[in-house]
Formats: C-alpha cells, sequence, structure tokens
C-alpha cells in the first residue's frame, strides 16, 4: 500500500459524547471525529471481515469451522456463513438479531419503551 493505512488495520475510537446533544450537534461532532480517523472505512465491513477469517481459517488448513457467535458475533456468523458454507460444520448464537433486522434504527424507540 502506498502509505493508506486501511481503518480496520488501525484503532478507531472518538471521544464519548457527554450529554444528549441535538441531531445537528451530534452529526457534528461525529462528523469531526471521523474525519480524524485514520484509513479508509470502506474496509470496515462485516463482509470483508468474514472474508479475512476466511483466508485464515485456509492458511491454517481449517476446511470446517464450528462457529459461535455471541452479540455482533451472531452478524459476523450469519455473513460468514452466507458468503463461505462450504467452510461452516456448525454454528451457534446466542443474543443476535436477524440480519434484515435494522436493529440500530429501532435502537431508539426501544430504548424508550423499555424505560417507559
Amino acid at each position: 500500500m502506498s502509505g493508506a493505512v486501511p481503518a480496520c488495520r488501525s484503532p478507531l475510537s472518538c471521544p464519548i459524547f457527554s450529554g444528549s446533544p441535538a441531531g445537528a450537534v451530534m452529526r457534528a461532532r461525529i462528523q469531526a471525529c471521523l474525519a480524524r480517523l485514520r484509513g479508509d472505512l470502506r474496509f470496515c465491513t462485516t463482509a470483508l471481515y468474514a472474508g479475512d477469517v476466511s483466508q485464515l481459517l485456509g492458511d491454517l488448513d481449517y476446511a470446517k469451522v464450528n462457529l459461535m457467535g455471541i452479540s455482533y458475533g451472531t452478524a459476523v456468523g450469519q455473513v460468514f456463513l452466507l458468503r463461505h458454507p462450504e467452510r461452516v460444520r456448525t454454528m451457534t448464537l446466542r443474543g443476535g438479531t436477524p440480519l434484515d433486522i435494522p436493529l440500530f434504527d429501532l435502537e431508539p424507540g426501544n430504548a424508550r419503551l423499555a424505560l417507559d
């Protein structure tokens, strides 16, 4: 690579945003943080991660694996199975959500329901 660092190969962190800023303020804070991150965020996808795992398994001469996914790992497991079914012997998912549910879009309303 010519000096470019894929974002998911370097630390990704933003400060904890205090308070409850309005939409425009929060958007400005997030955009400022994203501008400071090194690398290209297009490399930070679950599909690319699943591909990296598949390559690693091949490098280690593992033909098939037993996957266990918890939280975000359930999304990774589902994507891995969709993209590399020949490598999966078994898969156990705990606490996950189907890939077609917009989990983060539903989070604010679900949090309000839980508090109410």
